[in-house]
């Protein structure tokens, strides 16, 4: 979402309106915590953000996700919220399964780690595969409204 000023005439001469051009999202949330899903999605509202949500158990279930999109030629999200400790298929093995891929529109899909772990290798392995946000829980509305904003300046 950015916000424009726009120069506006009047009777009175020249005023300023905020005119608000909102793009709206298609997130999708990977966790393992059913909290975390209604957590996030409050979170995201929260920082003014219109978003579809769609929600993954676990990696595997977000490439599944993703992969019925892609075959269906379906909008991707416009940025994936990943945990990195789940069960079945954690976050960086679905960052690497998603790297792994070739597909139209993959360079728009923004991967955002969201993680409890405080572990520095952490930080490190993100980098290696190229993820840029790197967010701790519980999610602040800055943060998201920052990454978010960011995200939407971009495009």
């Amino acid at each position: 979402m950015v916000d424009v000023c726009r120069p506006t005439a009047s009777a009175e001469g020249v005023s300023n309106h905020m005119v608000r051009n909102v793009m709206k999202k298609k997130i999708l949330l990977i966790d393992d915590d059913q909290i975390f899903h209604y957590l996030h999605s409050k979170v995201i509202a929260l920082a003014g953000i219109e978003a579809d949500i769609i929600t993954a158990g676990h990696g595997l279930e977000g490439m599944e996700i993703i992969t019925k999109m892609i075959e269906n030629g379906e909008e991707l999200p416009t940025e994936v919220f990943i945990d990195l400790n789940m069960p079945n298929m954690n976050g960086f093995e679905f960052i690497r399964a998603v790297n792994d891929l070739d597909f139209p529109g993959k360079s728009q899909m923004k991967m955002i780690v969201v993680t409890s772990s405080v572990n520095s290798a952490d930080r490190v392995i993100a980098d290696e595969l190229g993820i840029k946000y790197f967010l701790t829980k519980p999610l602040l509305v800055r943060d998201v409204a920052e990454v978010l904003a960011v995200n939407a300046n971009r495009e």
